[in-house]
């Protein structure tokens, strides 16, 4: 009589507990040195950096745009006016005018004056930031006051209209010579001359034009008398290091960025230990 296998039997498996995972306190609390020793490397390397690191310096010089005249404050639209006006001196502060003569009162180029100067409106106010940076705080201070003096008279140039004015003075020597040459001429035919009169005719008009030439250029050089439209507020001050303020900002990013590498490690860590162990049950 055959015997028939007894059925087989198929037990449920049991599902594998998944692992639980650290938490960052909990990480941080089992490997506190793991964590403050990236923060200790970093923050070293920082401070040696920031005091080996050469420091720059900064000048700053102030200039104001549209004169001090109480009176001439109160009127419409005064304030508005020269605060634009503040803005837009500001953004002539590397134009080749302004930067040329200063490069030369401090001896360097154009290009590295206008790679060293900035400057800044104070919003609100007609008040004109002018800035210079360097390696040397001496230079950084001449370099503010050549710069801020160079834009005041470049400010002056442009109202008052130098350019213009040397043009009619040209003018008027050229029409008194040409006056000065038609009356010789008459001077030499004598008034017997037949050609006298006309000789004398075009002496009259060079005269003639002369005079408006000579009233043209007393009206241009009338008005470069006029009040500065931007004058220096106050010179430079002496220069500013920014070794501490870099320092503290190498600093800052050194901490942060050593507990973010020493808080990854000790959670890579804690973690591995505990898949570790979970697997060597």
């Amino acid at each position: 009589m055959a015997v028939d296998d007894p059925p087989l039997v198929r037990y449920p498996r049991t599902a594998q507990q998944p692992v639980a995972r650290l938490g960052v306190l909990e990480a941080i609390r089992r490997s506190i040195p793991l964590v403050i020793l990236p923060v200790l490397l970093l923050v070293g390397a920082a401070v040696a950096y920031g005091l080996y690191r050469e420091p720059t310096y900064t000048s700053e010089a102030r200039l104001n745009v549209g004169g001090l005249n109480l009176t001439t404050q109160t009127l419409a639209g005064y304030t508005t006016a020269v605060q634009q006006l503040a803005v837009a001196y500001s953004r002539a502060i590397d134009a080749t005018p302004v930067i040329t003569p200063a490069a030369r009162k401090v001896g360097l180029t154009p290009q590295q004056v206008a790679k060293q100067v900035s400057a800044t409106p104070i919003q609100g106010s007609p008040v004109i930031r002018v800035l210079a940076t360097s390696k040397d705080g001496a230079e950084a201070r001449r370099l503010a006051n050549a710069v801020a003096g160079s834009l005041v008279k470049y400010a002056v140039d442009l109202n008052t209209g130098s350019d213009q004015s040397a043009r009619l003075l040209r003018n008027f020597k050229a029409a008194t010579k040409r006056m000065q040459a038609a009356g010789a001429k008459a001077q030499r035919l004598g008034f017997k001359n037949p050609r006298y009169k006309a000789a004398k005719t075009r002496e009259d008009i060079a005269r003639l034009k002369a005079q408006t030439a000579g009233a043209l250029y007393q009206r241009s050089v009338a008005g470069r008398a006029m009040t500065n439209l931007v004058q220096k507020l106050a010179p430079a001050a002496p220069a500013t290091s920014d070794r501490n303020s870099v320092l503290q900002q190498f600093i800052a990013g050194a901490l942060a960025g050593g507990l973010l590498i020493g808080v990854g490690l000790a959670l890579l860590r804690a973690n591995r230990l505990t898949l570790r162990r979970a697997g060597a049950r």
